[in-house]
């Protein structure tokens, strides 16, 4: 997992089905859904 500029970026590679995944998440946008989550 890699961090840059407060966006997190994550590799996985699943080898029974030969996939690679990639995943990208801005820390900032996901703190404000989560917030909203909590609040709601």
């Amino acid at each position: 997992m890699w961090n840059v500029n407060g966006i997190d970026i994550d590799l996985t590679y699943n080898d029974s089905r030969n996939s690679l995944n990639i995943g990208i998440q801005n820390e900032r946008f996901f703190a404000e859904v989560e917030a909203y989550a909590r609040d709601n």
